[in-house]
């Protein structure tokens, strides 16, 4: 394996990790939904100045976590899928049961070994 190569993973992995964090913080706030390039927007803002619609394409379709937390896109709207947002929200709660929250531990396991592979 080449330097570029490994280099260029780690981007990916940077580029998914600073766009689910970014959904995130779009769940917590409240928001189901969102504008494709407000979305993009607030991406390219937490230092990913290159990330366009393509580059969220491309991580909904080869990144687990980014797909989960997403319902739908399209180059005008993105729909938030509601399920991770309950698990934020309410982890202890009586609603979503075991394997809500076995989901959202599920994601937050995923951003962590993200986060101590760098």
């Amino acid at each position: 394996m080449k330097i570029n190569e490994i280099i260029c993973e780690n981007d990916d992995m940077d580029q998914d990790a600073t766009l689910a964090d970014t959904l995130m913080f779009i769940k917590n706030n409240g928001m189901t939904e969102i504008e494709t390039l407000a979305l993009i927007s607030m991406v390219q803002r937490n230092g990913l100045d290159g990330f366009s619609y393509q580059a969220l394409l491309d991580a909904n379709e080869n990144d687990p976590m980014i797909k989960s937390m997403l319902k739908s896109i399209d180059p005008r709207k993105i729909k938030l899928a509601a399920d991770t947002n309950q698990v934020v929200n309410n982890p202890g709660g009586d609603e979503g049961g075991e394997d809500q929250r076995a989901a959202g531990e599920n994601v937050v396991g995923n951003m962590a070994k993200r986060g101590s592979s760098l």
